[in-house]
Formats: structure tokens, C-alpha cells, sequence
């Protein structure tokens, strides 16, 4: 027996699972964007308030190590200096286990 399809009250989105509808709700709509109730599914839900926009720094900050990394391979192409790629790959590097080190913190 599948759940009832539940439809976006903010957008035209439709889901089949509850927990998916609530993350769709954390991920895609600001809180302040949410009503009174579906504020408190949600972090009921993702374990808090903290955890929720937690969550939500964790992923961006992987989107942003992710489109720094696409930013440095743009440059391998260009004529720089060795020792400023050097410096660049170790920025990278520090900025992919700062990202992880929150998910892992953040946990599942």
C-alpha cells in the first residue's frame, strides 16, 4: 500500500512519501517562506531547527567546494604560475575535508 500522493502547497511539485515532501520542503522553500505548521513537520522531522539549517550549510558549502573545484580546472589551461596552482589544489584540497568534516558532523 503506497501513501497518498502529496502535492506542494509552495510550488507544483507532488511526492508519494512524507519524508520526501518534508525534505523537498527544507530544501527548496525558505523558512520564513513556510507556514506555522509546515515549519514545525519540518524540523520536528530533521531533528531540530539547528539541525535543519545545518543541513542546508552543509550542502551548499559542497556545491560551492564542487563549482571552486569545476573554477580550478578552467585554469589548468591558462599559462599560471606553478607555485599559485600548487596553492590553489591545497586551498581545494582543505575546502573538500572542511566540507566533509560538516556533513559527517551534520550525520544522516
Amino acid at each position: 500500500m503506497g501513501e497518498t500522493v502529496r502535492a506542494c502547497r509552495y510550488c507544483d511539485r507532488s511526492f508519494e512519501e512524507e519524508r520526501r515532501y518534508l525534505r523537498h520542503l527544507a530544501r527548496a522553500h525558505e523558512r520564513g517562506e513556510l507556514g506555522r505548521v509546515d515549519r514545525r513537520r519540518v524540523e520536528s522531522a530533521f531533528g531540530g531547527l539547528q539541525t535543519w539549517w545545518t543541513d542546508l550549510l552543509a550542502e551548499r558549502l559542497a556545491e560551492s567546494a564542487l563549482a571552486r573545484g569545476a573554477a580550478y580546472v578552467a585554469t589548468l589551461d591558462s599559462p599560471v604560475p606553478r607555485r599559485s596552482l600548487l596553492t590553489q589544489a591545497v586551498l581545494a584540497a582543505v575546502l573538500v575535508v572542511a566540507v566533509a568534516a560538516l556533513l559527517a558532523a551534520a550525520g544522516p
